[in-house]
């Protein structure tokens, strides 16, 4: 990443402060093929909105969800993805926007055969919690239990629904879903 000097225009890479941010900057956790890289939280913007990077491994779907707070726009930095929104789907390739509105049922995959990189901006701020949370039941050494899951995720107005489950596996094989 070049980034550029604000006063003097000479580049600057790999540079973090308060206001540029470096390809490696924030702390990343995995969901099982599903990273988040925390880049923005949304204490450092009031409330208004938190961005993290999702790299994306070939083969994991994201559950089918629907938010009950939050608007998610997500763009497609590298690789390809497929993401339902409602009744559409797309094929989105690097260079696409895909805006998931809340109270509108959404899913995104990466069927493969290489891995993808999406940053998300989510607003209002807060929801990045949520990946916090769930990244330390994974490991946590007890078992994790699908309740567990289900009681945190409602807590953040998060509503988990597999209707499109089976007819995605059926039309792009098996997938790891998190």
């Amino acid at each position: 990443m070049v980034l550029m000097e604000a006063t003097s225009g000479v580049p600057q890479s790999g540079r973090d402060d308060e206001y540029f941010l470096g390809t490696d900057h924030g702390r990343l956790v995995d969901l099982g093929g599903l990273g988040v890289r925390f880049k923005i939280y949304s204490e450092q913007t009031g409330g208004s909105f938190a961005v993290v990077e999702h790299p994306i491994e070939p083969g994991v779907l994201v559950e089918p969800h629907i938010h009950q707070h939050e608007d998610e726009l997500s763009y497609v930095v590298s690789g390809t993805i497929w993401a339902r929104v409602g009744d559409t789907e797309i094929e989105a390739p690097a260079g696409t926007y895909v805006w998931k509105p809340r109270h509108v049922l959404h899913t995104f995959w990466n069927p493969g055969p290489e891995p993808a990189l999406i940053v998300e901006t989510i607003s209002p701020g807060g929801f990045e919690r949520l990946f916090e949370q769930i990244a330390a039941l994974l490991q946590d050494p007890g078992p994790t239990t699908d309740e567990d899951v289900v009681a945190l995720c409602t807590r953040y107005g998060l509503v988990l629904d597999q209707a499109w489950v089976p007819e995605l596996q059926a039309r792009f094989g098996p997938m790891r879903m998190v």
